[in-house]
């Protein structure tokens, strides 16, 4: 990505009134994949049209330029960014105490949390694409924004339950496939 790639995609957002932008701006050891100025095109060009932005952990700390360690921190960061203009943020990825999954959505002014059990997997690449491309396959077949996450939320832990016995190699397997989607 580069800002010019991003502005470009961003000429087309005012059309897309179901837009989720996903900014895959770090890798999973949480190490930046692009220099600062995709960060700020982002922010600038796509974010004001999205209808949800959902970016993970470390990427929110990328777009706010803090450390977020906990679900409050997660909040204040979602409620930042939905000053860009998008309608609806969710940050993703947290692990509350009593082995939950916990991500923080601020949508409408109010903050919420999705929470489900923590399932321990070494098959987890590719929950955060998994969720954001599930809200919105959910977003086009005319479910709200709040049952889309939930449905999405719900799908990747099906997902992660599917495929959590599964004995691939080394490293960060596939999530499994759930039957249908919310």
């Amino acid at each position: 990505a580069t800002p010019s790639t991003v502005e470009l995609v961003a000429g087309y957002a005012p059309r897309l009134p179901n837009l989720v932008v996903d900014p895959v701006l770090v890798n999973s050891a949480g190490t930046r994949l692009f220099p600062s100025t995709v960060d700020t095109a982002y922010r600038s060009g796509l974010f004001p049209h999205a209808a949800v932005v959902t970016p993970n952990l470390h990427e929110a700390e990328l777009l706010t330029g803090r450390t977020l360690s906990t679900v409050d921190d997660m909040a204040a960061a979602a409620a930042e960014l939905a000053g860009t203009g998008a309608r609806c943020v969710v940050v993703k990825g947290g692990r509350a105490p009593g082995a939950e999954a916990v991500d923080v959505v601020w949508h409408a002014g109010a903050v919420r949390l999705l929470r489900t059990p923590w399932i321990d997997t070494p098959n987890n690449h590719g929950t955060g694409d998994t969720f954001a491309a599930t809200a919105a396959a959910l977003l086009a077949r005319g479910a709200g924004v709040d049952a889309a996450l939930d449905g999405a939320k719900a799908y990747v832990q099906a997902a992660l339950a599917r495929g959590a016995a599964w004995r691939l190699g080394a490293g960060h397997g596939p999530l499994g496939w759930p039957t249908s989607v919310g």
